[in-house]
């Protein structure tokens, strides 16, 4: 299994698509008195909306990513984008960290550093630390479209 070299580089055309396809919503009618029976309620819509338009930074959160290393791979024909990080800490065990929908990578950031060094935070119980320099893995499972561009839906197996 090959791992070839992955970096997060979104184009500032594909952003300012988005942008512009935001801005042409057409709101639908809300039923009355349904709530969220029917599935999410229009105010909540248009405050995400409006906060992809003017409060979400592409830029930082590509940055975010991009300051750990990033692979893909091809595993039963679907790519597999992961972040594949090794411990300051000899004898660590070796973790595989996986998501599930809906959630993503990036809600793992926050806890690779002290994964990485638990010495800089917190030792583990037994003081070894949870990796080796075999890597603290993330792999990201796709969605409808992951960013490592496969296209396709899901995993046929997951």
């Amino acid at each position: 299994m090959s791992m070839l070299p992955y970096t997060v580089a979104i184009p500032q055309a594909d952003i300012d698509d988005l942008y512009a396809r935001l801005a042409r919503v057409r709101w639908t009618n809300e039923l009355p008195d349904a709530g969220t029976a029917y599935g999410v309620d229009l105010a909540s819509i248009k405050r995400l909306v409006t906060y992809w338009q003017h409060g979400y930074d592409w830029r930082i959160w590509e940055a975010k990513l991009n300051a750990y290393p990033q692979f893909t791979t091809t595993i039963d024909g679907e790519t597999v984008h992961f972040l594949h990080i090794r411990s300051h800490v000899e004898n660590a065990l070796p973790l595989l960290v996986i998501h599930g929908w809906p959630r993503s990578v990036f809600d793992y950031l926050t806890v690779i550093d002290p994964l990485v060094d638990p010495r800089s935070r917190r030792r583990s119980y037994d003081g070894r630390g949870f990796l080796s320099h075999q890597p603290l893995t993330l792999p990201e499972r796709g969605g409808a479209r992951s960013y490592a561009g496969n296209g396709k839906a899901g995993f046929a197996r997951c």
